[in-house]
């Protein structure tokens, strides 16, 4: 997915897909597009956040209401360029599980998925929409035969969650490429479970099938095209998911309301029904109410006309008013008269008049962005990984090459010397020579690179400053020739000869500007993706020189602990021996041994 480390031009999948969405991000000035960035890993059905390694919280991979798949307390970076995706990506690269066996040098021990989120805003359009939308770059560990591999251990452990996972996934393809199969098994593994909405949900959903041309390889070939042919007959339906600002919510439902009460009045018109109300009712229309009732409760009119449901609302609230206030006069021992009773009109509330309205609840929103530079992440010490951090590296990259032993001022060891371990300075130079010479050449080829695209991008930004001061040279010449023209030359646009040539030069340069500026945002992006690459290689150089220098001085390392052992221990005894005693100490020392000896009873006494 990320390629390989020692060439730019053959970097992989997901460095490829950062770079044409930046690129299309700033081809879309109309729009604010929001991006943030998470990598997960699925090592032994345990998820682990790997862009923040000290992150000890439970990863559950759960499901919204909207049937939308998400990791609680997952991370997830906003990031503003392509550099800090791309750092971010090398980040979680570094802290992948990987280890070696027979068939492959590099091989990935888990399943990851690389997420990018994207929020989409239009700078032009008012309309409160926001849409929704993400990407999974999933990168799945390969099935493995053992009696191929010869694993055994961590990694036949490691080897059986792999297959395992893999076999859920297939069952999984082959439910939903069968139209007649009602239950998808999703929650079989994690793996599936997180890729519920990329596999059969409002997804378009894309397969890379990896296969080696070789006739020993033959069977795993097969069986890798027969997958890949049942991916094929998944269908999904894709559809664009837009969310809704309260605002925009807010002026949805006025609108809405708006058009019924218009249908509520045609159908009135068609029924034959007049000057009736659907708002709340003002003063005088609850007046004239107040009279209908008394006139229903003295007996006049044998019932009170039903018009519509605010009319009925509208009459339990008087009604709920008058029987507040009958309440009210026989506890105060005071009447109430009838003309009195006519003429009073009391403001029903909200809850008279219809009980409590409900009013639509906010959604909480996240927690603010976080803008700038993705932080750098401290040790990992889950399954051997290394710090993420460039400077943690090049200060471990230095601890190596200097003498542990410095500060005892012993004379520098033979690096073939049997006795006892060289110093790491002379083992550090003499590993990049033989075992380590491979990885030590592709870094300094990686340095060469990314010494040549510093140049590169150094001299652009020159030229881009040149072009700069050319382009405004021009515009003022420009302004200074429109100002000894006339003004009926400026109204009709009458150019000479002279300011049409300023003019073509003035595009020049700024077509030369817009290129040099081209230009050097590409080589920006490949000198971020060196330099990524080189602070990998350099970790992994350190790794490599560590494991070797354990295992060829192995022997030396315990005999040089063990003589400091007893180096100590002797330094003690001298300490005791150097502790003598004066005349009348051994006086003393003598008596009690004597008595001791002769008359342990009285020894109490005379000590």
């Amino acid at each position: 997915m990320t390629g390989p480390s020692s060439d730019y031009n053959q970097r992989g999948l997901m460095p490829r897909c950062i770079e044409n969405i930046f690129q299309e991000i700033y081809n879309r000035p109309e729009q604010s597009i929001t991006v943030k960035v998470a990598y997960m890993e699925i090592y032994n059905e345990t998820c682990y956040d790997l862009l923040n390694l000290q992150n000890d919280k439970d990863l559950q991979i759960m499901e919204g209401s909207d049937g939308h798949i998400f990791v609680r307390n997952l991370t997830q970076e906003v990031v503003e360029n392509e550099e800090q995706a791309m750092s971010l990506m090398f980040e979680g690269e570094t802290n992948r599980a990987i280890t070696e066996h027979k068939m492959n040098k590099q091989s990935s021990r888990s399943h990851c998925v690389f997420t990018i989120h994207f929020e989409i805003r239009s700078r032009v359009e008012s309309q409160g929409k926001t849409i929704l939308s993400k990407l999974n770059l999933v990168d799945l560990a390969g099935s493995e035969r053992v009696g191929k591999t010869h694993s055994s251990g961590q990694t036949l452990t490691e080897a059986k969650y792999i297959n395992k996972s893999l076999t859920f996934l297939e069952q999984v393809v082959v439910a939903l490429s069968s139209p007649a199969r009602d239950h998808i098994p999703y929650r079989q593994s994690k793996l599936t479970y997180m890729l519920k909405d990329s596999l059969g949900g409002n997804s378009v959903t894309t397969m890379i099938a990896n296969i080696w041309g070789e006739k020993a390889q033959l069977e795993e070939t097969l069986s890798t095209l027969k997958f890949a042919s049942r991916m094929m007959r998944v269908k999904n339906d894709a559809t664009i998911n837009v969310h809704l600002s309260d605002k925009a919510l807010l002026k949805q439902y006025e609108q809405q309301v708006r058009e019924l009460k218009r249908e509520l009045a045609m159908h009135d018109q068609l029924k034959g029904v007049n000057q009736v109300s659907y708002d709340p009712y003002n003063e005088q229309q609850q007046i004239e109410l107040r009279e209908d009732i008394n006139r229903y409760v003295d007996g006049q009119v044998d019932e009170l006309p039903v018009k519509n449901l605010r009319h009925i609302q509208e009459t339990y609230g008087q009604f709920k008013v008058i029987i507040l206030n009958l309440k009210e006069d026989l506890k105060n021992g005071k009447g109430a008269s009838q003309g009195d009773q006519q003429n009073e009109v009391i403001e029903p509330t909200e809850e008279s008049a219809g009980g409590k309205q409900k009013g639509k609840g906010k959604q909480l929103e996240s927690d603010g962005f976080s803008m700038g530079a993705a932080r750098a992440n401290p040790a990992f010490s889950k399954k051997g990984k290394v710090p993420s951090s460039s400077t943690q590296q090049d200060d471990l990259l230095s601890a190596r090459t200097q003498d542990e032993d410095a500060s005892n001022d012993e004379p520098v060891d033979d690096i073939e010397n049997p006795d006892r371990p060289p110093n790491k300075a002379q083992a550090y130079e003499h590993f990049k020579l033989t075992d380590g010479k491979e990885s030590f050449d592709l870094l300094k080829t990686n340095l060469s690179q990314q010494k040549e695209k510093k140049s590169a991008y150094r001299k652009h930004g020159v030229e881009m400053n040149n072009q700069k001061q050319v382009i405004d040279s021009i515009k003022e010449k420009l302004d200074k020739k429109k100002l000894t023209k006339s003004f009926n030359e400026v109204q009709q646009g009458i150019v000479d000869e002279e300011e049409q040539m300023m003019y073509q030069q003035l595009t020049d340069a700024k077509n030369a500007y817009r290129a040099a500026h081209d230009e050097r945002k590409m080589i920006k992006s490949e000198l971020s993706y060196t330099t990524n690459l080189v602070t990998k290689i350099r970790a992994r150089l350190v790794n490599e020189f560590d494991a070797w220098y354990a295992k060829k001085y192995e022997k030396q390392l315990k005999q040089q602990a063990n003589s400091r052992k007893q180096s100590r221990v002797s330094k003690r005894t001298d300490v005791s021996n150097d502790d003598t005693l004066d005349d009348g100490e051994k006086f003393e020392l003598m008596q009690k041994q004597r008595i001791s000896a002769n008359d342990p009873s009285s020894y109490s006494f005379f000590a």
